[in-house]
């Protein structure tokens, strides 16, 4: 005659740093049904080098736009940073237990390079003002006519959404939800495009999911 309860709660992530938080100037959080987006401003003299999963390997940072295996922790960590390593938006996909970050620095600037055609899969990315992600349950699964939603977000005052551009600056489109197909996205990095604005106001919505 007892009843039991299952107790629920968000897991966490925690980013460790050799001054103890000290580098990350601004931090930006968002979370969606599948993915937790951090948007980190560094302090002045402080531009990122290495980040490490957990327990796994450290990985150098030497392109701006990045993905690590997540292992036990999440299904992956994507990761795009600007060329000089000063800002940077980490992705924690399907968030399973709580997970340290530890993230490293050089006091000077890096010369990230763009990530260029040597994407495998499919990426997506934002400029400073916004997250962006995609939603496809079975990406593999997927015909190449098929078609995948990207949506995306703004988080920062003063940006607003421009519109969205593949790998060859092509653009896609001015609402902050579209549907592409497969073949078009494929080995590409599709990116929400933001630019700053007088307005100060924070757009939270989505259109046409």
């Amino acid at each position: 005659n007892t009843t039991l309860y299952a107790k629920w709660r968000d897991c966490i992530v925690t980013f460790s740093t050799p001054n103890n938080g000290a580098e990350i100037d601004n931090q930006v959080t968002d979370r969606n049904n599948t993915m937790v987006s951090y948007q980190l401003i560094f302090a002045t003299n402080n531009y990122i080098s290495t980040i490490q999963i957990g327990t796994s390997e450290v990985i150098e940072i030497e392109t701006q736009l990045g993905s690590i295996s997540g292992g036990d922790y999440c299904t992956a960590v994507r990761y795009t940073a600007v060329s000089t390593g000063s800002e940077i938006l980490i992705e924690v996909i399907n968030l399973k237990a709580d997970i340290t970050i530890t993230l490293g620095f050089t006091n000077t600037p890096q010369t990230l390079k763009e990530s260029g055609a040597s994407v495998e899969g499919i990426a997506v990315a934002s400029t400073k003002g916004g997250i962006a992600y995609y939603i496809a349950d079975d990406f593999d699964s997927l015909a190449d006519t098929d078609t995948i939603t990207f949506a995306t977000k703004q988080v920062l005052q003063g940006y607003v959404f421009s519109h969205w551009e593949d790998l060859d600056g092509n653009n896609l489109g001015s609402e902050m939800s579209i549907r592409l197909q497969k073949s078009l996205v494929m080995d590409n990095v599709i990116t929400a495009v933001y630019v700053q604005s007088t307005n100060s106001s924070v757009n939270n919505e989505t259109s046409n999911t």
